[in-house]
C-alpha cells in the first residue's frame, strides 16, 4: 500500500490492499491474533498494520509483488534462519509472495519468540538494582545518576559523579559511590 492516505486503523489499511493480497494478510493477521496475548493490541505503526505487546510485538504489510513480516528483531531472523531458507529475509524483513505466506505453524513460532523477547524485556518503571548494594545497576546507569557503585562504575566505564561530595573513605568502606 504506497502512495495516498496513510490508514488510521488497521482495518481501513486492509480495505486499501487489493486482492489476493488482502486474503493473505487477512489470514496473517488471524493466525498472529490467534497467539498473542489479550492485553496485546492492534494499530498503525511506521505505516504498517502492527501489533504491540509490552512494545512493538510484530507487523505486517502488502507491497506490489511481495507480502512481508516484521518481527521487529533482527536476532528473531537469525534464529529462525533454517526454517526461513525459504523466503528472502533482510535484517528485520521476512519476504514472501502475495498468494504463498509462511506456514501458520512458522508465523505462530515466531510470533511467541517475539512474545518472549518483549516479556524478558524489564518494564520502564521496573528499577534495575546492584547486586551488592542495592542502587541502580550498571545496565541502566548514566553519568548523571546519584548513586553510582564502583565495581559497576568501572565495568561500564562510568566515571562516578556526585551532586553532594562524598567523602573517600566512606566511597573505600562501602565500595559504594553513594551521594546520600
Amino acid at each position: 500500500m504506497r502512495g495516498g492516505a496513510k490508514p488510521l486503523d488497521v482495518e481501513e489499511y486492509l480495505a486499501a490492499v487489493p486482492e489476493p493480497a488482502r486474503t493473505t494478510l487477512i489470514k496473517v493477521r488471524a493466525i498472529i491474533r490467534s497467539v498473542v496475548p489479550a492485553e496485546a493490541t492492534e494499530c498503525i505503526s511506521y505505516g504498517m498494520p502492527a501489533f504491540k505487546y509490552r512494545g512493538l510485538l510484530f507487523a505486517y504489510a502488502a507491497f506490489a509483488k511481495h507480502c512481508s513480516l516484521f518481527p521487529m528483531s533482527a536476532a528473531l531472523i537469525v534464529e529462525f534462519s533454517d526454517q526461513l531458507k525459504n523466503f528472502e529475509t533482510s535484517k528485520g524483513t521476512i519476504r514472501f509472495p502475495i498468494d504463498k505466506p509462511p506456514s501458520a505453524a512458522l508465523i505462530k513460532k515466531l510470533v511467541k519468540a517475539r512474545i518472549a523477547q518483549n516479556e524478558a524485556k524489564k518494564k520502564p518503571n521496573e528499577k534495575h538494582t546492584c547486586c551488592t548494594c542495592g542502587h541502580l545497576s550498571c545496565s541502566r546507569i548514566r553519568a548523571t545518576d546519584r548513586h553510582v557503585h564502583a565495581d559497576h562504575a568501572r565495568l561500564s566505564g562510568i566515571r562516578p559523579t556526585f551532586d553532594v561530595p562524598s567523602p573517600p573513605a566512606i566511597a573505600l568502606l562501602t565500595g559504594c559511590w553513594a551521594a546520600t
